[in-house]
């Protein structure tokens, strides 16, 4: 036994919530349902202390048209002048890809945005297995595109006013940094994002700059050589 089998004094109750095992008889509505009403709030009460005060950032809620008919994304911008810009991280929840919204990580997009001082764009996209894949990555990948209108798709003039809008609302400069990044779940989502978009013409002259995975699932176990596997 090892420092790393003791849990977080944190995270110990929150554990005790969570199912054991996966019960199939459970739907998923009610797994859901759970986490949103236990698991997020419990979250939530572990980063308040740290939020920065709410004059130095803004917060703000757009649609993000999508082929879906448009999700919801929380945009977080430091405070710091009318003129300021900076760069971009496009945050994508985890949870398994099946549970959890745009409020699990809202505290934690505040504290990063202004720590880093950074535009967080904070997406809610649709879960399984209600809406099987690839419909979250789509979701996703809209909202990486929504931050930077192409002029590949409208008249020029028309393009111009749209992007001039888009920096103005989001105070971002993608020159300074355009990131994707997630945890679990949202670390996959974010993983196949950067790949997609180097192959999109949509990118080519804003291309994403970095991606940030927190406990990616980005292998199978079977790929892990034995002597890996904790399972």
């Amino acid at each position: 036994m090892s420092d790393l089998d003791i849990p977080d004094p944190e995270w110990a109750p929150i554990a005790e919530t969570l199912p054991t095992s996966f019960d199939p008889d459970i739907k998923p509505e009610a797994e859901q349902e759970h986490w949103v009403n236990v698991i997020q709030p419990a979250l939530a009460a572990i980063i308040k202390p740290d939020l920065p005060d709410e004059s130095k950032y803004r917060v703000e809620d757009h649609k993000v048209p999508s082929d879906s008919g448009g999700i919801r994304v929380r945009v977080v911008i430091p405070a710091g002048g009318a003129e300021a810009t900076y760069p971009l991280v496009v945050w994508i929840h985890g949870g398994g890809w099946v549970v959890g919204n745009i409020d699990q990580d809202d505290y934690f997009t505040r504290v990063l945005s202004v720590e880093l001082q950074a535009t967080i764009v904070n997406v809610e996209y649709r879960l399984a297995p209600q809406n099987p894949f690839p419909a979250g990555l789509n979701d996703c990948y809209a909202a990486v595109k929504w931050v930077r209108p192409s002029p590949c798709f409208l008249p020029i003039f028309i393009s111009r006013l749209q992007a001039a809008s888009n920096a103005d609302r989001l105070s971002v400069s993608l020159q300074k940094g355009f990131v994707v990044g997630g945890q679990s779940a949202g670390a996959n989502l974010s993983a196949v994002i950067a790949h997609r978009a180097l192959a999109d013409p949509f990118f080519r002259d804003k291309p994403l700059t970095g991606q940030h995975l927190s406990v990616p699932p980005t292998l199978r176990y079977e790929a892990y050589p034995d002597k890996c596997v904790y399972i």
